[in-house]
């Protein structure tokens, strides 16, 4: 009776402390919006133009031409409003954003089984004294990957400030490292966190970011202000109390989707197999899931020329494919790309008689990726699951017109941090005793590793056909030495190595039906997974048929 008496105070004390922090929450977007918001800094809204990168809205006499001009992709938007950058009320709704997460780290302390220091005074010593406290964390692994999720949420907290890109990841990231260090006193310094909350929460929150503006910079219809929301949760709110919603713009499609910025959203579902040559046996599976992509070059994908610098997210894509076998999850991906801080040069003319684009275009700069992948292999019983932070890499987009067909090729490299879960894993532990490796891998059965990925994308179409091919590989190799036992527990600690490599052809047809296609694919995964002398490898085809919407 005591003890269920306990349990009852303890939901109680922590449901109290979530509420007064919402409270706290939604005080601060209301206070922050009266007067003592009114203390900003404005930026112009104004376009970017071809050439010189000057603004349209700027008189330009009397200043030297420059290309040198970084433009906000938001300024693409012809019904876009002029930008106010709102510190105060980023930095009061970051702080409740953390108060809720310390609300609900120490409300369940009671519950944990372990935590490295009891009192204050030892976890301010090994952090910045002794330096013991930086490890890398051995939480399961729906807690990590929350992690970056609430780097996703500082991020659009503070994109929708109005903060800029640089501005928004810097936020991102001192309020990851103010929360490792000063808000789970009780525990290590996560490192893996500081790294992946940021990083993914940059990668995946730039391209939530341009799909939410893209979506609120359209007419006001239902379905855009119901996706804009989704995608743009915080911009939405912040609209509404600041009084600052978009007009309509000046011209739609008739989706009622703005045409300033160049976008491609496919919605498909389907079924097909997979096979697998090694257990020689064949998996019918359905498929779902969407792409979404949005370009905020202002002249992509239309006559006219233009070489202009961008900071912002300009080529954006966020993607999600699901499987099943029967009523059991057996593939499912989650993928979100940004490319930013580059130069953009096209040449496009559009020919007379035949009404078709005639040039080409190229962006060079940096993008930043996040990959979540969990498959499951036909006859092994482990998932195959990496969450892939593609932290900063070089990026070559180029696009190709002339006589109705349009190529655009795509290639990137990255160092990366991951999460891996070894495809060999169950097959080691049978015949190896792991009572001494990292606690990570003892406990959760993954890994941190450093590594690197390779990808690269060709498109093609023409008339009513289109042909998609891709390839990405990864390679994960353990950090070791920084467990967060390695002191005390781990005596072995095992060396990891694995390879994933994908390849995906698809080929698309213009049904009769206006905005539906056809689309068969075929793919192929290649696996690789060496656990200190133990190697496993494995590969498996995957055919599919989908019918795709896309407008």
């Amino acid at each position: 009776m005591d003890k269920d008496r306990s349990s009852v105070e303890i939901a109680g004390r922590r449901t109290v402390c979530i509420f007064v922090v919402l409270a706290v929450f939604v005080a601060s977007l209301c206070i922050s919006n009266g007067a003592l918001g009114q203390n900003r800094d404005s930026v112009s809204g104004s376009r970017a133009v071809e050439a010189t990168g000057k603004s349209e809205a700027t008189p330009s006499e009397g200043k030297p031409e420059s290309s040198l001009t970084l433009e906000p992709a938001r300024s693409v938007y012809t019904n876009a409003q002029p930008l106010h950058k709102h510190y105060f009320r980023t930095g009061l709704e970051t702080a409740a954003f953390l108060a809720i997460a310390a609300s609900y780290y120490y409300g369940t302390l009671e519950d944990r089984h372990w935590y490295e220091y009891t009192i204050p005074k030892g976890s301010f010593e090994a952090r910045f004294e002794t330096g013991d406290a930086y490890r890398l964390d051995n939480n399961d692994w729906d807690s990590n990957v929350g992690h970056i999720a609430a780097g996703t949420g500082y991020y659009l907290l503070a994109r929708t400030n109005d903060l800029s890109l640089a501005e928004s990841f810097l936020v991102t990231a001192g309020a990851s490292t103010f929360w490792e260090m000063f808000g789970e006193l009780r525990d290590e310094f996560s490192i893996n966190d500081a790294i992946m909350t940021p990083i993914g929460g940059f990668a995946i929150g730039e391209p939530m970011f341009q799909l939410g503006e893209f979506f609120q910079h359209s007419a006001p219809s239902i379905p855009n202000r119901a996706l804009g929301f989704l995608f743009g949760p915080s911009a939405a709110i912040h609209r509404w109390l600041d009084n600052t919603t978009p007009k309509a713009p000046e011209s739609v499609d008739k989706y009622c989707l703005t045409t300033d910025a160049w976008h491609r959203f496919r919605v498909f579902a389907g079924g097909g197999g997979n096979y697998s040559p090694d257990a020689d046996e064949f998996r019918s599976e359905a498929q779902m899931g969407f792409d979404f992509e949005v370009i905020t070059a202002e002249k992509f994908g239309k006559p006219g020329e233009a070489s202009i610098n961008y900071l912002d997210g300009v080529f954006n894509e966020l993607s999600f494919q699901a499987a099943l076998d029967g009523g059991t999850l057996v593939d499912l991906r989650f993928f979100s790309k940004t490319a930013f801080l580059g130069h953009y040069e096209q040449c496009i003319s559009m020919d007379k008689e035949s009404q078709t684009l005639r040039g080409s275009s190229l962006f060079v700069g940096l993008s930043s990726a996040f990959e979540y992948y969990n498959h499951s292999f036909i006859g092994m019983r482990r998932e195959d699951r990496q969450a892939i932070c593609d932290l900063v890499g070089p990026t070559l987009i180029a696009d190709f017109y002339r006589c109705g067909l349009h190529v655009r090729a795509t290639a990137e490299l990255y160092p990366s941090f991951s999460m891996v879960t070894p495809t060999a894993g169950a097959l080691y532990d049978e015949t190896h005793n792991i009572l001494h490796a990292r606690s990570v891998y003892r406990f959760e059965s993954y890994y941190y590793a450093l590594g690197a990925t390779a990808g690269g994308r060709v498109e093609m179409e023409y008339g009513p056909f289109g042909l998609d091919g891709r390839v990405r590989y990864h390679y994960f190799d353990s950090i070791d030495g920084l467990d967060r036992f390695e002191d005390s527990r781990v005596t072995d600690d095992i060396e990891f190595q694995d390879q994933r490599l994908g390849l995906q052809l698809t080929l698309f047809y213009a049904l009769p039906i206006e905005n539906f296609k056809l689309g068969l694919s075929a793919e192929k995964i290649y696996r690789w997974s060496d656990i200190d002398t133990m190697a496993w490898s494995g590969d498996e085809t995957r055919f599919f048929g989908n019918v795709v919407f896309e407008f």
